[in-house]
Order: C-alpha cells, then structure tokens, then sequence
C-alpha cells in the first residue's frame, strides 16, 4: 500500500509518468526505498485498472516505447485520503507512516493526531505490560538455569528498548502534527 501511497500521493501534485514518480520516491525517500521497475509498473497498473489514475497523454517516438503521462481520478483523491487514514489507524510500526507523513496536508490533521495518540498508549501498555513480567521474576517461567534467564533477560530489555523507540517516534510525531494544527 505505501508504494500506492507514493504514486497516488505524487500524481495528485501533478501528472506524471512512472519513471519520474520513480525517481520522486528516490529523492524524497533518500534511496532508502528502493522499487523495481516491475513492482511500479504493477502499481500502475492496478491503480489504473481500479479507475484510481488515468491515462493523460501518450507520447509516441521513432525507436522507443510510448511514454504515458498518468494522473489521479476523483476516485484516486477519495482513495488517497481513505489510504492515509487507514496507515495510520493500523501502524504498529513508524515506519509504516513513511510514506502517507508526505501527503498529510491532504487530510485532517487533528484527526491524524488522535490516532498516533491511540497508537503512543497502545505502545505505553505494551511496555508496561512486559516490564510487570520481567518485574514477576523468571522463576514463573521455570527456566532453570541460568544462562536461559539471562536469554529471557535480553529478550525482554531488547522488546521494551525497540517499543521505547516506537513510543519515542511516534511522540515526536505528535508533536509535528499538534504543531501543525
């Protein structure tokens, strides 16, 4: 969905053709988002078929394929919006945002908000939750010895440190967005 994002997000700039919304993801993603030229061209063609973009003009020359300049549909902008919500509502991880955090002037903001909120005392409860059983010792677990307690160990402190970046991120994430409200 992220590279359906990318295009549908772009194309409601300004039409394109799918090399240079290509190279537009390599430049706002820092080459950090690699996407082969079949996966684009199958995005393409999905959003195509879906009635989301539309052929906008084809350019024929001598000794090359056509080039097809595509924009977005009605349908696309509803759809982009709706995409949006739904990254959003479901994140688990910041960088699933990645790509909607570029068209966020497209939808509201205030509602954006909230669920990153959802999303931050989600994440405080799981953290709170690992931290209680770490707390109840690892007797319970009936691990025995003590090479195994300390692997239980560094599971629990390496799951609390990641989900403490999560919570991080999407904290400066609220703020960017309230900042913006």
């Amino acid at each position: 969905m992220s590279l359906q994002i990318f295009i549908l997000g772009l194309l409601s700039k300004e039409d394109l053709h799918p090399y240079s919304v290509k190279k537009m993801i390599s430049k706002y993603t820092k080459d950090v988002l690699e996407i082969t030229d079949g996966n684009l061209y199958y995005n393409f063609d999905f959003l195509y078929k879906k009635g989301l973009i539309q052929k906008v003009q084809d350019v024929h020359g001598e000794n090359r394929p056509s080039k097809t300049t595509y924009g977005i549909t009605e349908e696309g902008r509803k759809a982009l919006k709706e995409n949006i919500y739904e990254t959003f509502k479901h994140a688990k991880s910041i960088q699933l945002l990645y790509s909607s955090l570029l068209f966020i002037d497209l939808v509201d903001r205030s509602r954006l908000s909230y669920m990153v909120n959802e999303t931050i005392l989600e994440i405080k409860k799981k953290i709170e939750w690992i931290e209680a059983l770490h707390k109840e010792g690892n007797e319970d677990l009936g691990l025995g010895e003590s090479r195994m307690v300390e692997f239980a160990d560094f599971i629990v402190i390496n799951s609390t440190n990641s989900l403490k970046a999560e919570l991080n991120a999407f904290e400066r994430l609220l703020l960017l967005l309230t900042k913006q409200l």
